[in-house]
Order: C-alpha cells, then structure tokens, then sequence
C-alpha cells in the first residue's frame, strides 16, 4: 500500500476538535515509521544475502537492514554441504555456531576461502517512509494507520477515541502473531548440495 493511499484513508477517519486543524503527510509519515518499529517483532519482512567466507576470518558484517537472523547456513569447504549454524551464547568459544554481536561471528574460523559459503536468512527492518509515494510493506498497513490515529488523537486529548484506536492496533498485532506461519514455511530455503 503507498503512504498516500493510508494518509487518506486516516484523514477520513481522523476527527479533530477545530474544522481548521489538519494534519500534515510528514507528520502522518511520522507516526508511520513509529508504527513500523513498533510493529517490528510482528512484521516478519523476509530478506536473503549471501556472502563470501574468508580464510582465518570469523567476523562479517550485517546487512544494512538486519533485524533478526532466522537462518544462517555455511559451507565450511568448497566440496562440503552446507550446515544449518544455530545461534551460540556471546560467552561460548568453544561450540560450532554463530553469534550475532555488531555483526555475524561463524564459530569455527573457516580454513579456506568459499565463494558464496554464508547464506543468511534474516528478517529485516521496513524501510524508512520518507515521502507519500513510498510503499508500506507489511501485510496489514491498516496497523501502522490505527497507530497513527490513536497517537493523534492522544495529543488531542480525546482519550475514548484514542484508547479505541489503540484497542483495534494492539487486536490487530495479536492477529499478526497468531497468523504467522511455521518457521520452516517461512522462507523459500536455497538447496545448493
């Protein structure tokens, strides 16, 4: 959904105390992007990288727009398969694995160079809205517009409405966590044997 099409749906639906008073698009992006980082851990974005493993090199940088790792595979060789690496305690040294800390630490160091030999699956954070041509991409942008709304209407002081606004945002992030799919359905997992 573009942010213009939600700034209009939430200008029907806004109700403010002078016939005057209007809103503006950057301020309604602004309580978007307050939305989007709220609805974070919901969300779910899906995102993919790959990249090269070094020899004697454990550390490699995030991507850009990391949130949270869902699955990290590595191919320790260039003959081997990949492993599925599970995340490691921050304190353990010892256990095969990843960390993630600043960036991602593969446990053991590799031995040898392989093109293509860490593939991550991560969820990301939604890009920041900027100007109203700008899409929003989580499965219900409704959420990010009753956010809106209730914030608005708090400053307002018309807290019925507001406590209202905020009821359907927080019944809809619970239907966001009880819809989420299984884990393994999560992601369309490259097979590179």
């Amino acid at each position: 959904m573009l942010v213009s099409a939600l700034i209009a749906w939430c200008n029907r639906l806004y109700e403010p105390d002078a016939d005057t008073y209007k809103i503006t698009d950057s301020q309604w992006i602004g309580f978007f992007n307050e939305a989007l980082i709220d609805l974070k851990p919901y969300a779910k974005l899906k995102e993919y990288s790959e990249a090269d493993l070094v020899v004697d090199r454990s550390n490699y940088g995030l991507p850009p727009d990391f949130y949270k790792m869902f699955l990290l595979k590595v191919k320790p060789t260039a003959i081997s398969n990949y492993f599925v690496y599970d995340e490691i305690e921050i304190n353990d040294d010892d256990s095969t694995g990843y960390k993630v800390w600043e960036s991602i630490v593969i446990q053991p160091t590799p031995k040898e160079s392989v093109t293509e030999g860490l593939q991550m699956y991560y969820y990301k954070n939604h890009a920041e809205l900027t100007v109203v041509t700008d899409s929003i991409e989580i499965s219900n942008p409704y959420l990010a517009g009753l956010f809106s709304l209730g914030r608005i209407e708090t400053g307002d002081r018309i807290i019925d409405i507001s406590n209202r606004y905020f009821r359907d945002y927080a019944d809809g992030t619970q239907t966001m966590r009880l819809n989420e799919v299984k884990p393994l359905e999560d992601f369309t997992i490259k097979d590179v044997y």
